[in-house]
């Protein structure tokens, strides 16, 4: 614990809201820059037939902020772990979109045994499809153009990862920019970032072919941020993995195609439960 406690994240306590009394456990893990809110379109009707919880990961949302923070995915990984301790769930099935989806693969090979399965939705994966747009994260002048960015801007930048192009709801672009213009939040999005693009998918991606449980691996075919080819070849290094693709969907799935996403997890959730 003590490398853990030096990160700081094992201290940070973790916003979360649940849906659902019975059945089987289930985690929602969200995209960087985004909350827990990125799943209310479909939990509240996942969680008719499944206990379901959606955290906002550490750095994001209402959850702590820590400064000087390791946010990279194997720390991100270990909280989760804790999280999953605090709850009382001995396992659950994981659910992850972009960066909730490697946590979801940092948490599976670091404990195995907590995770019944993995739905992974434009899920990151490989530090070579992270997409040149991030690494603009290590300019130092990044943080104080994103606090000063208006709020249409950001509203059209959460617009274009979506296919077709639709805008982004005025509350999410709302809650985006008011994390951004938070220090602690634009310092923790931006130290989260950045380690993306350091060695844990490099280290991680050598462990996949070890990971015994089956997943489902789901992208929209017009992602621009992760390229559908991404989890066409994250599929192929799990040993027990389905490749879903996604029509006229962008990197936010549960977002742009609710009502396709929840059949996908209904089922996905109901075959591990059996």
């Amino acid at each position: 614990m003590g490398n853990e406690r030096r990160n700081g994240l094992d201290l940070a306590r973790l916003h979360s809201t649940r849906w659902g009394e019975r059945g089987p456990r289930v985690l929602l893990l969200h995209a960087i820059g985004l909350s827990h809110q990125s799943w209310e379109g479909i939990a509240p009707q996942l969680g008719q037939n499944a206990q379901v919880v959606a955290v906002d990961l550490p750095g994001h949302g209402e959850s702590d902020k820590p400064a000087g923070a390791d946010y990279g995915l194997r720390s991100l990984g270990r909280r989760v772990i804790q999280f999953l301790d605090e709850l009382g769930w001995d396992d659950c099935i994981l659910v992850g979109n972009s960066l909730g989806g490697g946590t979801s693969l940092s948490v599976a090979l670091q404990a195995p045994e907590r995770v019944r399965g993995l739905a992974l939705f434009s899920s990151v994966g490989f530090r070579w499809g992270l997409p040149l747009v991030g690494r603009l994260a290590f300019l130092p002048v990044a943080p104080a153009i994103c606090r000063l960015a208006p709020p249409p801007l950001t509203q059209l930048g959460l617009s274009v990862a979506r296919r077709p192009v639709t805008f982004a709801s005025r509350d999410q672009s709302s809650r985006v920019v008011n994390y951004m213009r938070d220090h602690r939040g634009s310092r923790a999005f931006f130290a989260t970032l950045q380690q993306l693009y350091q060695g844990d998918l490099e280290e991680m991606s050598e462990q996949y072919g070890r990971l015994p449980q089956r997943v489902m691996v789901a992208h929209g075919r017009q992602d621009l941020l992760l390229p559908y080819r991404h989890s066409e070849a994250l599929a192929r290094a799990l040993p027990v993995a389905q490749l879903v693709p996604i029509d006229r969907c962008g990197h936010f799935p549960q977002e742009e195609r609710p009502a396709e996403v929840l059949k996908l997890l209904r089922q996905f959730v109901s075959e591990i439960a059996a």
